[in-house]
């Protein structure tokens, strides 16, 4: 619920906000962007219940008729920055009420995985278990993904768990160790999987978003008729532009992955996830040395389209099954024969016998 009046308190998504008309003495009210926590720093300020008053020289500045507040022009700017300074420190600790963290420290945990591979619902899992708040590290470079100085400090400090897309790079490893981050989770799928959920995640999010969206998620100029094509027509170009980025992603990762001497890394599957998701979890907070009690685990609902869980295992085969039946998992079924011809190529056979992924 959320309240709202003019020049008091409201409360959503956690966030205290205040709602006020400003503007220069003299001239008509109008409503002006939220600042938020702004009452909480009036407050402070002040130290007056009422929230305006003449200890502090920005309060006096503003005055309030008629539950209107009336900033003057040359204190207008000192209120933005105090109210900026002062909103980061009171949702910091904010927080810690929030995400008491099972009242323990934790180390930060760090997923770093393949677009569509269910790792939405896995940094779910592993907030609601431990109670934490997600802390996204990863920001936009000039040559590619890379963290911030600032999102890295905190999530260090732990009682965190961050799920990134980030670019393969030796130079991250390099960063995560300096920043005392020793451990993380490399979380992927078969490609031609994710490449056909990653195609339906494209048509909602054109539903929703429209197409100058798809565009920037595929980071590529893309052709006018997309939105016209067929389900078929789309799934091709993605095919053909998207797996290669996928399959190199992997395969960069990996190598990654092997040659690392300054993190350690846990590498799992969608297909685990799928089979048993409550075990994954388990095997995430012994791989992090957490000394947890089973009753502490809890698992999201499964949505189709809101935390990608979209089909069932791509291992090779079901358990229970014969080695001469023919088997097509569900990607394979999704995907004409031309397009299902042109995605096994591109995905080397060394690498689906590594994870168990058919090899049609």
């Amino acid at each position: 619920m959320q309240r709202r009046a003019a020049g008091g308190c409201g409360f959503g998504r956690g966030c205290l906000i205040i709602y006020c008309r400003v503007s220069c003495r003299g001239e008509s009210p109008v409503r002006m962007q939220s600042l938020p926590i702004f009452s909480v720093f009036l407050r402070v300020c002040c130290r007056n219940s009422v929230g305006f008053g003449a200890s502090c020289p920005i309060v006096s500045n503003i005055a309030v008729a008629g539950g209107v507040a009336f900033v003057k022009p040359r204190s207008r700017i000192k209120l933005y920055n105090l109210s900026e300074r002062v909103t980061g420190a009171l949702m910091d600790r904010m927080a810690t009420f929030a995400y008491p963290g099972r009242d323990v420290p934790l180390p930060p945990i760090l997923v770093i995985a393949l677009p569509k591979s269910g790792s939405v619902y896995l940094q779910r899992a592993l907030r609601r278990t431990l109670q934490v708040q997600v802390r996204h590290v990863g920001v936009a470079g000039m040559s590619g993904s890379t963290f911030g100085h600032a999102p890295l400090c905190r999530f260090e400090r732990g009682n965190a768990v961050s799920r990134e897309h980030l670019q393969p790079r030796a130079c991250s490893l390099s960063a995560l160790a300096r920043y005392g981050l020793r451990k993380a989770v490399l979380h992927i799928r078969d490609p031609r999987a994710a490449v056909v959920s990653w195609t339906r995640h494209m048509d909602r999010e054109m539903e929703n978003r429209g197409f100058r969206a798809v565009e920037l998620a595929c980071e590529a100029t893309m052709p006018g008729a997309y939105p016209d094509w067929s389900f078929a027509e789309r799934l091709q170009w993605q095919v053909e532009n998207m797996l290669p980025q996928f399959v190199r992603w992997i395969e960069d990762w990996l190598e990654l992955v092997e040659a690392s001497r300054d993190v350690e890394f846990l590498l799992t599957d969608y297909s685990a996830l799928c089979d048993d998701a409550r075990g994954l979890v388990m095997r995430i907070l012994e791989f992090y040395e957490i000394a947890y009690d089973p009753d502490w685990i809890s698992m999201p609902v499964v949505r189709i389209g809101k935390n990608n869980i979209y089909t069932l295992p791509d291992r090779a085969r079901p358990e229970g099954s014969q080695p001469s039946e023919a088997f097509r998992p569900g990607w394979a079924t999704a995907m004409p024969a031309a397009t299902l011809q042109a995605a096994n190529a591109l995905v080397p056979p060394a690498l689906s016998n590594k994870f168990g992924w058919v090899h049609i």
